[in-house]
């Protein structure tokens, strides 16, 4: 249900009819690139969901048009992508997606993005996880809560709730980004 607008660099911009096809085909994308194998080893990558109203339209000049869809759906996007790198997700989606979409998702936390006046809320789609690590995810879901309301209410380390929820899911990368985070807070610096 979905279409390839543009490429930007090494960055693909597409179009869904639906959310919950846009965080399927998220989810399809990151688990068919883990499988390939370079001699550099895998290959990582962060897609960012988002859902909205764009305006959709030829842009351009006489010398050189093309349709594409603009607005603030469409940054924001590209800002959610961006934090896929800092909060250890391979693909993560906002609250407008969350709440469109009948398959699981975690909260993660809310983080201010450029060009954004107010907090965004981060999801993560826990169908990004094998069964194994998924298992272990949902036993551990309690501290996983505790963690990210600590984060939410501007908690510097020590955190407890993570060392624990470290020890039940030690193979979560989200967990390690969390780290990252409140060392940075506690430093001033996120």
């Amino acid at each position: 249900d979905g279409i390839v607008d543009k490429f930007i660099g090494d960055a693909v911009m597409a179009l869904f009819t639906n959310p919950e096809s846009a965080l399927d085909a998220a989810v399809a994308l990151v688990k068919a690139v883990h499988r390939l194998e370079t001699p550099m080893g895998h290959i990582r990558l962060g897609v960012g969901v988002h859902t909205g109203r764009a305006v959709l339209g030829t842009v351009g000049t006489a010398n050189r048009l093309e349709t594409t869809a603009i607005g603030d759906v469409v940054n924001t996007a590209a800002r959610v992508e961006s934090m896929t790198r800092h909060l250890g997700s391979n693909v993560l989606c906002t609250q407008a997606v969350a709440d469109a979409v009948g398959q699981p998702v975690r909260y993660l936390g809310q983080y201010r993005v450029k060009g954004r006046r107010s907090l965004v809320g981060f999801y993560q789609p826990l169908a990004v996880y094998d069964d194994a690590v998924r298992a272990q995810v949902d036993g551990a879901a309690e501290d996983f809560a505790s963690v990210v309301q600590f984060l939410d209410e501007g908690g510097v380390p020590p955190c407890t709730a993570l060392e624990s929820y470290r020890e039940q899911v030690p193979a979560d990368p989200v967990a390690h980004a969390l780290v990252g985070i409140l060392e940075r807070r506690s430093n001033n610096s996120f």
